[in-house]
């Protein structure tokens, strides 16, 4: 039985939703279903702390990515203590502006996270680690929550939006508005073949593109697409 349309509609969608600081603003400006996905323990505990007033929202505990299974996920190691201060203090003395953002860098790929600590000259191995965290496909995600239309799509996923977004099964799900990193989808600061394709296979299916600053574009539907 196909489930009612009004009833599996979600307002907004965030995957690599962090602690919620970045999005606060939206999120208490919305008002409908809200899905929240964040794969880091600490930081989403950290969102539904923030969020904790509101009844609108379900949290997701885990990772989408194109495919389902538990993969190796690379980021900064927020839990540890090190001479009785945490790790972020080590960091800070190093780099205070890397440290203003470390915990933002959590990636499936290895070397993009290494590549933004290079800039900073910090040994990444310091200060990350590598954990097995469960992933599960767009598809799969939308069947876990029963939602067949999304009013905006958010994804900061630190160089994996070109394969999420591949991976949409755009005969299951109707997406009004999608926003999405592209300075990182050919590798670190790098927009080349990968990011012409996106934007061809959007246009594709009917959207309207903006770039909506040095590091957003934003990907939409009008009344007559």
């Amino acid at each position: 039985m196909l489930l009612e349309e009004s009833k599996c509609g979600a307002e907004l969608v965030v995957i690599g939703a962090h602690n919620g600081s970045k999005i606060e603003k939206l999120v208490r400006s919305t008002a409908g279903k809200i899905i929240l996905v964040e794969p880091v323990k600490d930081l989403f505990f950290k969102l539904k702390e923030r969020f904790q007033d509101l009844n609108n929202i379900t949290y997701c505990n885990y990772g989408v990515s194109s495919t389902t299974g538990i993969k190796d996920f690379y980021r900064f190691n927020s839990e540890s203590i090190v001479n009785g201060e945490p790790l972020i203090r080590k960091l800070e003395k190093q780099s205070l502006e890397l440290a203003s953002f470390a915990d933002e860098l959590g990636s499936l790929r290895e070397e993009h996270i290494k590549s933004h600590y290079k800039v900073y000259n910090v040994n990444p191995d310091d200060f990350n680690i590598k954990e097995e965290i469960q992933f599960f496909s767009f598809k799969e995600f939308i069947y876990k929550n029963q939602i067949i239309n999304i009013n905006s799509l958010q994804i900061d996923t630190e160089g994996h939006d070109y394969d999420i977004i591949k991976s949409i099964p755009q005969d299951k799900i109707k997406i009004n508005e999608l926003i999405f990193e592209w300075k990182h989808l050919d590798g670190f600061f790098k927009a080349e073949k990968k990011c012409e394709d996106i934007l061809e296979y959007l246009a594709s299916y009917t959207y309207k593109l903006e770039f909506l600053d040095d590091e957003n574009i934003r990907a939409y539907k009008t009344q007559n697409s």
